[in-house]
């Protein structure tokens, strides 16, 4: 048989390797809509994730936790100057 072209798909396989670092709880991470871990201050977005999915979504969802870990610093930062001002 000849062909003109293949498509061949590899198996992915998220690196959580820093994540693992952080003593997460056991199990596969859960996350929230925006990649927010169970472990304070961790994101896990892109293809480590939701592995298989297209450059574009993985893109697009890096977006999403970058939104999300703006507000969380702000909101860290605002708390922080409020627990100042009010001694």
């Amino acid at each position: 048989m000849t062909a003109e072209a293949a498509l061949l798909a590899a198996p992915t396989r998220p690196r959580l390797d820093l994540y693992r670092a952080l003593d997460p709880p056991t199990g596969p991470p859960r996350l929230d809509p925006t990649g927010r871990s169970e472990v304070p201050g961790c994101w896990i977005v892109g293809s480590a994730a939701l592995a298989g999915q297209h450059a574009v979504m993985a893109a697009a969802h890096g977006a999403t936790a970058a939104t999300a870990v703006k507000q969380n610093l702000l909101d860290e930062d605002l708390s922080a100057r409020l627990s100042r001002a009010l001694g």
